[in-house]
């Protein structure tokens, strides 16, 4: 191409060649890792595929079908409109999603222990949520300091409030 990049992290892998004698289309995968130091406005990820010996005329021709992108366990979107469809039915699952340049996350943390959603804007809710476990406003684990619950308790119904010095009940009346 005539495209010139500033290479800061390059990986080459190479194929042993196929058998031309049965020609069968054979499928290759390899496994890279972003580096650390990848910033989204300076740096792309280029895919350069080349062939020692790809010539149709003796069935030796490479062809890239695509490419797909995965974060965690699952695989990213490469193709927005043909694998969002997938992500909405249910049959491609997913991480997260992330909305502008993390304006916006909604996602299973990493330690796969909560569904996060935030971001780097304030976040609001414009309906009710339904918080079935109650809510921690701390930032900490469930059933730590700063996790509320507003429920029928031992104490009778009300929100009660988990402070640096244990669990408290409030009534509201």
């Amino acid at each position: 191409d005539n495209v010139h990049y500033d290479i800061w992290h390059e990986e080459k892998v190479s194929f042993d060649a196929p058998s031309t004698f049965y020609g069968d289309i054979q499928r290759r995968a390899f496994t890279f890792t972003v580096p650390k130091n990848y910033d989204i406005h300076e740096h792309a990820i280029v895919v350069k595929v080349e062939s020692a010996d790809g010539d149709i005329s003796k069935g030796t021709a490479v062809c890239v079908s695509g490419i797909q992108l995965v974060t965690g366990r699952y695989p990213s979107m490469y193709e927005w409109q043909a694998q969002s469809a997938e992500v909405y039915a249910g049959t491609m699952p997913i991480d997260g999603l992330e909305f502008g340049n993390s304006h916006g996350l909604i996602q299973v943390a990493k330690d796969r222990t909560t569904f996060d959603i935030g971001g780097t804007l304030e976040t609001r809710f414009h309906n009710n949520i339904r918080a079935a476990k109650g809510v921690s406003i701390g930032g900490n684990p469930f059933q730590s300091w700063g996790h509320i619950h507003f429920r029928d308790g031992n104490l009778g119904v009300g929100f009660y409030v988990h402070n640096a010095n244990g669990w408290h009940f409030n009534a509201l009346g």
